[in-house]
């Protein structure tokens, strides 16, 4: 079974290294660090799933369950917006329940100014058979829609997709990659059809919208990365100490040869290496195309320059979020300046 937001939530962090003149997130950008609620206002449980914006979270309700089967089982109940300016709770939808589905989980959340897409996983037939479904809603709340099901998942495998979401909502769509194939649906305009966006050439993933190419963090860096809108490509150059290469258009992540976690830009240039302890096969992950963070939890704001430790654990690579979780404290990335 997937791993569970909920088991995200049991990660104990563990404290940064700590690298002379490197100050704490918190006093770096205290602005992004808010206490969420344990409970809603009606006194269900709450779950943080993700930054929405700089000022607003994404919850979810979920039921009280016993210790034999929390974190295993989710089930959450209800999405709600959090207000970390007035620390005060919307509700967004009600979460549906297909008939015979048990044990829902949720496995990714995607988020634009206008729409809220996420996908769930779920058990039939006495916990044998997964169940995958993707579900809509408006930004502004309603009735959530089913928009498709699947008895297995459909997407780039782990390899290939690297860190990048498994889908991502381009406008009033939502586009994300089955083996060789781009899929499409409409968030818009009656009953949700799929169809086929594109073919890719193989090898290719899709990164950041309408970027493809290599994404997954290896050896041999990427060589091309390709618009699929315009037909623009920029070509990657590895800088001479540079590893494990992972690339999106404006920034590369990867590790140094003497096994340090560094950034540079596609064409080589931009070279750094951040903070932190050697790895020799984990290479710094990128959030928003500009916020590098490393394995030990060092924070680098390549826009900016600024760089901050942190104890707060990697909450989920698409969530926008580095959490506490016995503190019930967030560092949204949203919010970072």
């Amino acid at each position: 079974m997937a791993t569970t937001i909920a088991a995200l939530l049991t990660t104990t962090p563990v404290a940064a290294a700590s690298s002379p003149g490197v100050r704490p997130a918190v006093t770096v950008w205290p602005h992004a660090v808010s206490r969420v609620p344990a409970h809603a206002p009606d006194g269900p449980a709450y779950e943080v799933i993700m930054a929405l914006d700089a000022k607003h979270l994404l919850l979810a309700t979920v039921p009280r369950l016993p210790p034999s089967k929390w974190p295993f089982v989710f089930d959450p109940e209800r999405f709600d917006v959090y207000d970390t300016a007035s620390k005060t709770s919307t509700e967004l939808t009600r979460l549906p329940r297909t008939p015979g589905l048990t044990n829902y989980n949720i496995d990714d959340v995607a988020v634009s100014e206008r729409h809220i897409v996420w996908q769930t996983t779920a058990f039939k037939n006495a916990d044998e058979d997964l169940v995958v479904e993707m579900w809509y809603v408006p930004r502004s709340g309603g009735q959530a829609v089913l928009l498709r099901s699947s008895h297995r998942f459909e997407h780039a495998s782990p390899e290939r997709r690297g860190n990048n979401p498994l889908f991502q909502i381009v406008a009033d769509d939502v586009v994300w990659q089955s083996g060789s194939r781009l899929y499409r649906i409409p968030l818009t305009g009656g009953t949700p059809t799929q169809t086929v966006l594109r073919r890719l050439k193989d090898g290719d993933s899709l990164l950041t919208w309408p970027w493809i190419g290599h994404a997954a963090i290896r050896w041999d860096a990427p060589k091309i990365l390709r618009n699929i809108v315009t037909g623009r490509t920029i070509r990657v150059r590895p800088h001479p100490g540079a590893t494990r290469l992972s690339c999106e258009p404006r920034w590369c992540t990867g590790i140094t040869k003497g096994h340090h976690p560094m950034v540079q830009r596609p064409d080589g240039s931009g070279f750094r290496v951040l903070p932190g302890e050697r790895t020799t096969w984990k290479a710094p992950h990128l959030w928003l195309g500009r916020i590098a963070i490393t394995s030990d939890r060092h924070i680098a704001d390549l826009r900016t320059g600024r760089t901050a430790t942190s104890d707060f654990a990697l909450y989920a690579p698409w969530s926008g979020l580095l959490v506490a979780p016995r503190k019930r404290m967030v560092l949204n990335l949203k919010a970072i300046k």
